[in-house]
C-alpha cells in the first residue's frame, strides 16, 4: 500500500511540474505575440515585418510541439494514475482480508464496527454482534495437523457464510473465532440467527476428501449481543465475548446472549 501511494504521488507531482512548465510556455509565447504587436507597429520595411512573422511562426510551432509532448505525457500520467490507484484499491482489500478464509479481518471488523455504531446514533438503526469459536480447535490441529485446521477454518467459515444474507458480514476475529455483523436486527433476532450455522454444523460429518478420513463431528459456541447507546466497538466485543466465555463455561455448543445496556456478569474463567 506505500508502495502505491508513493507512485501515485510521484505521478501526480510530475503532471504538476508538467502543467508549470506548460504554463510556462504559453505565458512567453503570449508575451512573444505582445513583443510581434509592437514591432509591427515599429516595423519600417517588409523585410523586418518577414522576420517579425517568421519568429512568431518558429515560437507557434514550438508551441505545438510543446502542447502534443504535454498532451501525450498527461494521457500517460492519466493511465499510470488509474493504475495505481486500482494497485492501491486492491492493496487496501488485502489489508483488511484474511488471506485463508477470504473474509475480512480484524481490522475490517473494527471499521465495519465504527460505521454502524455511527448509523446507530443517527438513525437509530439498531444492529447485533455474535462470536463464534470452534470448540475444542487445538484438540483438532494436535490431532490431525495445521493443515487440517485450515480446512477446518474453511469450513466453518463458508457455513457462517452461507446462514447469512442481505448486508450480514461475517469476519475472521482471529485464531478459531469469527465475528457476524447482522444490521438492522434486534437483539432476540441475534439469538434466533445465531442458532442456525451453530445447527448446521453440529450436524455435519467431516471427512477428508483426499484419503477419507472420517474427522468425526464438529460444534461451536456463540455469544450474541446488541448495540447501545454508549458502546463502542471494544465494549460491544467485550460484550459478545462476555456472552461467548459464557457459553463455553456451560458446555460449549450452544448459544448465549447478554443483552445490550445490562452488566455482563461475572464470567468463569477458562482454563
Amino acid at each position: 500500500m506505500s508502495k502505491a501511494q508513493c507512485a501515485l504521488l510521484r505521478v501526480i507531482r510530475n503532471v504538476m511540474v508538467q502543467m508549470l512548465n506548460t504554463g510556462n510556455e504559453f505565458s512567453n509565447y503570449a508575451s512573444s505575440l505582445g513583443d510581434f504587436v509592437r514591432k509591427i507597429d515599429r516595423g519600417d520595411s517588409v523585410q523586418d515585418i518577414r522576420m517579425l512573422t517568421a519568429e512568431v511562426i518558429e515560437d507557434s510551432r514550438q508551441l505545438e510541439r510543446t502542447s502534443k509532448e504535454t498532451s501525450s505525457q498527461l494521457n500517460d500520467a492519466g493511465e499510470q494514475i488509474t493504475r495505481l490507484k486500482e494497485e492501491l484499491e486492491a492493496a487496501r482489500r488485502d489489508a483488511r482480508t484474511d488471506p485463508l478464509t477470504g473474509l475480512a479481518n480484524r481490522r475490517g471488523l473494527n471499521e465495519l464496527l465504527l460505521q454502524r455504531i455511527n448509523l446507530f446514533l443517527q438513525e437509530k438503526t439498531p444492529f447485533c454482534v455474535i462470536l463464534a469459536d470452534i470448540d475444542h480447535f487445538k484438540r483438532i490441529n494436535d490431532a490431525y495437523g495445521h493443515l487440517v485446521g485450515d480446512k477446518i477454518l474453511r469450513f466453518v467459515a463458508r457455513t457462517l457464510m452461507a446462514n447469512i444474507k442481505g448486508q450480514d458480514s461475517v469476519i475472521r476475529f482471529g485464531g478459531e473465532e469469527f465475528a457476524i455483523i447482522l444490521p438492522y436486527t434486534q437483539f432476540e433476532g441475534g439469538i434466533v440467527v445465531a442458532q442456525h450455522p451453530k445447527q448446521k454444523i453440529a450436524s455435519s460429518r467431516l471427512r477428508l476428501a483426499e484419503s477419507g478420513r472420517d474427522l468425526g463431528g464438529l460444534t461451536v459456541s456463540l455469544g450474541v449481543t446488541a448495540v447501545y447507546t454508549d458502546d463502542t466497538p471494544d465494549t460491544l466485543l467485550r460484550r459478545a465475548d462476555d456472552a461467548l466465555l459464557k457459553a463455553k463455561a456451560e458446555g460449549r455448543d450452544r448459544v448465549v446472549g447478554l443483552p445490550p445496556g445490562k452488566p455482563n456478569g461475572d464470567v468463569p474463567e477458562m482454563l
